[in-house]
C-alpha cells in the first residue's frame, strides 16, 4: 500500500513540472508512511527510488534543469525518511512498554483474584464455615451441602458440611438426584425443583472445579418453588469459583502436612538409629570393658560402674523401643485395631502396666485418617506410661456408620483441673489437637470424678 502511494505521488509529480511541481509534497507524506510503516531501511530506500524517478527525468527533459534544486529535494527527502524511521523506533520502544504494563496489570489482577480466593487460613472447616457463611449473607437457605470428591473412590462423595439436613457420611453418585448428576458432569450450574432433601421444592446445584477437574458439589435448598432464579444462580457461580480453589488448597495443605510429618518421623528414626543409637551401644560396650577390668580394683568403683551400665543398657532399649514405634504405621493391609494392638502389647511387656485393649466396629476409615487416629492414641498411652504412674491403661475404639471414637484411660494421677489452659511446651497435647482438627473431629482430655486421665477423640459421620 505504501509503494502504491509512492507510486501514484510519482506519477503525479513527474506530470506536473516535476520538482516545480505543486504536488511534490506529496513525496514526502508517502515517505513518511513508508518509514512509520517498515523503519529506516524502507524508508530510505524508498525516498532513494524517489528522488531518481523524479531527477532523471527532471535532468534529461528539461533544458533549464537546476541541479541545486535536485539536492535541495533530495535532501529534505532523505531526512524525513530518518525522522520518520526514528520517530518508528520511539514509538515501537513504547508499545513494548505499554504492552508490558498491560501484561504485569493483568498478571497482578489475576493474583489478586487468586488472593482473594484464600481464605485467612488453610484449615478446611474454617474455608467450609466460610463458604457457606458467604451463601447464607446472598440469600435465604433452608439446606446447604457441600460435597467432596473421595479420594479412594471417582463414583463417591464425601459429605464435607450439611446445615438443615442430615445425610450420610459418603454419598454414591448414582444416589444424587438428577440435576446433581448433571452439574457435575457438564460442570456448570444447574437450577432444580428438587434437591438432596425431600422437602425441598428450589435448589440451586453449584459445581466445585479447581486446577481443570471437579473436585465438589454445593448443594443449596429451599422448600418455597421458585425460590431461585437466574440471579441467585449467578452469585452462587461467583461464589463457588471463589470457593473451589480455596477448599483445594485447604485439602492440599492437609496432605502435604500429613505427609511432611511422616517422613520427618523417618527421618529422626533414621538419625537416632545412625548417630544416638550407635554412641549409647559403643558406651555399654565400654562399661562392660572397665568393669571386667577393675575385678582387683575398687569395689565401690566396680558397682557404680554396673549401676551405669545397667542404666544405659535400659536407654539402648528405650531408643530401641521409640525407633521400632516411630516406624510403625498403617497401612492398606495393617488397620488401625492391628497397628494399635501390636504397639499395647509391646507397652505391657517393657513397661509391665495392665494394658487393655477393647475394640468393636465392622468399617475402616480411610487410611490417612487411620494414620493420625494412630499417632493420637500412641501419644495418648506413651503420655500415661510416662507421666501418670498408672498401674492400668485401657484403650477403647469402635468405628462404624455413626462415626469412630478413640479412648485412652488410664487410672493414674490425672491433668488436674481441666480449665487450666495447656502449658506452651506440651507438644505432645498439641499435636493431638492439631490432628484431630486436621480429622475434622473433636479431642477432650478430662479428669473423671473417679480419677485418672481420659483422652477421647470422636470422629463424627
Amino acid at each position: 500500500m505504501v509503494l502504491a502511494e509512492v507510486g501514484l505521488a510519482l506519477a503525479i509529480v513527474d506530470a506536473t513540472g516535476y520538482w516545480a511541481s505543486p504536488y511534490v509534497f506529496c513525496l514526502a507524506a508517502a515517505i513518511l508512511a513508508a518509514g512509520f510503516a517498515r523503519g529506516f531501511g524502507f524508508a530510505i530506500r524508498t525516498a532513494c527510488a524517489a528522488i531518481a524517478a523524479v531527477a532523471i527525468p527532471y535532468h534529461v527533459e528539461v533544458a533549464s534543469s537546476d541541479p541545486a534544486l535536485t539536492v535541495q529535494w533530495a535532501a529534505e527527502l532523505l531526512l524525513i525518511a530518518l525522522v520518520a524511521g526514528y520517530a518508528r523506533r520511539l514509538f515501537g520502544e513504547a508499545e513494548e512498554q505499554s504492552a508490558l504494563a498491560r501484561k504485569a496489570n493483568d498478571l497482578l489482577t489475576q493474583l489478586n483474584a487468586v488472593a482473594r480466593t484464600l481464605p485467612a487460613s488453610l484449615d478446611l472447616e474454617e474455608t467450609l464455615h466460610t463458604t457457606i457463611g458467604r451463601l447464607r449473607d446472598l440469600f435465604p437457605i433452608d439446606a446447604i451441602v457441600v460435597l467432596l470428591d473421595e479420594d479412594a473412590s471417582e463414583s463417591t462423595w464425601s459429605v464435607a458440611a450439611a446445615e438443615g439436613i442430615r445425610l450420610p457420611v459418603l454419598i454414591p453418585d448414582a444416589t444424587l438426584p438428577y440435576p446433581a448428576r448433571q452439574a457435575l458432569a457438564e460442570n456448570r450450574s444447574v437450577l432444580a425443583t428438587n434437591g438432596l432433601s425431600p422437602d425441598t421444592r428450589s435448589a440451586i446445584f453449584l459445581p466445585l472445579s479447581a486446577r481443570d477437574r471437579t473436585i465438589g458439589l454445593i448443594a443449596v435448598e429451599h422448600r418455597t418453588p421458585e425460590r431461585f432464579g437466574a440471579d441467585e444462580l449467578q452469585l452462587g457461580d461467583e461464589v463457588a469459583a471463589q470457593a473451589a480453589l480455596a477448599l483445594d488448597n485447604a485439602r492440599w495443605f492437609s496432605r502435604l502436612r500429613t505427609i511432611g510429618a511422616d517422613e520427618e518421623r523417618t527421618r529422626i528414626a533414621r538419625d537416632l538409629h545412625d548417630r544416638v543409637g550407635q554412641s549409647l551401644a559403643f558406651v555399654s560396650f565400654e562399661l562392660d570393658r572397665i568393669s571386667r577390668a577393675t575385678t582387683n580394683g575398687d569395689s565401690s568403683i566396680k558397682d557404680e560402674l554396673a549401676q551405669l551400665r545397667d542404666e544405659v543398657r535400659k536407654v539402648v532399649t528405650e531408643v530401641r523401643d521409640t525407633l521400632y514405634d516411630l516406624r510403625t504405621d498403617v497401612s492398606e493391609r495393617k488397620d488401625l485395631v492391628v497397628t494399635l494392638g501390636e504397639f499395647l502389647d509391646r507397652v505391657a511387656e517393657r513397661t509391665g502396666i495392665d494394658v487393655r485393649f477393647d475394640h468393636a466396629g465392622d468399617r475402616r476409615l480411610p487410611v490417612p485418617q487411620e494414620r493420625e487416629l494412630w499417632r493420637i492414641a500412641q501419644e495418648a498411652v506413651t503420655n500415661a506410661c510416662r507421666h501418670s504412674g498408672a498401674a492400668t491403661i485401657k484403650v477403647g475404639w469402635r468405628c462404624d456408620d455413626a462415626g469412630a471414637v478413640l479412648e485412652v484411660r488410664d487410672d493414674g494421677k490425672g491433668v488436674g483441673d481441666p480449665a487450666v489452659p495447656t502449658r506452651p511446651d506440651a507438644y505432645g497435647i498439641l499435636g493431638m489437637r492439631e490432628r484431630s482438627a486436621a480429622l475434622g473431629g473433636r479431642l477432650e482430655i478430662l479428669s473423671p470424678p473417679t480419677g485418672g486421665t481420659l483422652v477421647r477423640c470422636e470422629v463424627p459421620a
